[in-house]
């Protein structure tokens, strides 16, 4: 019994809250990127759970961070 009053009162209160309320606009449709691009030098011991050759040790590297995959670019075009 306690509960169905509570919900009552819950139930008036959310249709006073109703009444003022206004449509949200609708939002601008915009792109996502593909991927997030980051830059990083590679060393030796990393615990991130990725692994690239040893021979890149020491050198900066070009990541590109998709959703469900990452490439490491070793020579890239600044720009």
């Amino acid at each position: 019994m306690i509960e169905r009053e509570y919900n009552v009162v819950l139930g008036e209160k959310l249709a006073e809250e109703r009444r003022h309320l206004r449509p949200l606009r609708p939002l601008t449709p915009m792109a996502l990127p593909a991927y997030t691009t980051m830059t990083a030098k590679v060393c030796r011991g990393a615990r991130s759970g990725y692994s690239v050759p040893a021979r890149l040790i020491g050198q900066r590297v070009r990541v590109l961070l998709h959703h469900d995959h990452l490439e490491v670019l070793l020579r890239w075009k600044a720009g």
